[in-house]
């Protein structure tokens, strides 16, 4: 009798699981792609390369990142620039890299994202990203580690709000583009 009942609970539990299945496959199987360009799922494996959007755009050497580093990298695109165009994304973390290779803001991403006093949203306490802005995001991070580049701000290391009077910073830099909320210099010294 004990065997009877064990082998009903079994059948009845892989009864269960097996509708699960089902049910999270149909979930999957019905769900649509978001209705923005450039969001793709992120393959932490070797993507292929997007073909680039019109003429604003160039393409430049593939970046290879650490897992960490990429998060950093996503992480100043989403409150820097999540709300803003995709070429306002590609921009920032393009300035990143830029500050990178400059090395006087650090090595890596990381190091430059956290510097003291360069990017406001590292001094507060901001919520973990999620949602549609932070896959956006993370695609801008992954399409420009793949070589997507932006001619307006090449070279730039440099940018601030456009709700703000331009800082004493600036006096020095050329103007190179306002890409939404944003204006980006280059420093000519």
């Amino acid at each position: 009798m004990k065997k009877i009942i064990v082998e009903i609970l079994w059948v009845g539990f892989m009864a269960l699981l097996a509708l699960a299945m089902i049910t999270a496959w149909q979930t999957v199987s019905e769900a649509k792609p978001y209705p923005v360009d450039y969001i793709q799922p992120i393959n932490v494996s070797l993507t292929p390369v997007r073909p680039l959007p019109p003429a604003e755009f160039y393409r430049a050497e593939k970046i290879k990142l650490s897992q960490r580093d990429m998060k950093c990298l996503a992480k100043n695109i989403f409150y820097e620039a999540g709300i803003e165009s995709y070429q306002g994304k590609i921009a920032v973390a393009q300035v990143t890299w830029n500050r990178v290779q400059h090395g006087r803001w650090g090595k890596s991403i990381c190091k430059v994202v956290y510097a003291r006093k360069q990017f406001s949203w590292t001094h507060q306490n901001k919520p973990a990203p999620k949602g549609k802005l932070w896959r956006a995001s993370q695609q801008a991070a992954e399409d420009f580690l793949n070589g997507t580049r932006l001619h307006a701000v090449r070279g730039s290391k440099y940018y601030h709000a456009t709700w703000i009077k331009p800082p004493v910073w600036t006096e020095p830099m050329t103007e190179l583009a306002t890409i939404g909320q944003h204006v980006f210099y280059h420093f000519h010294k």
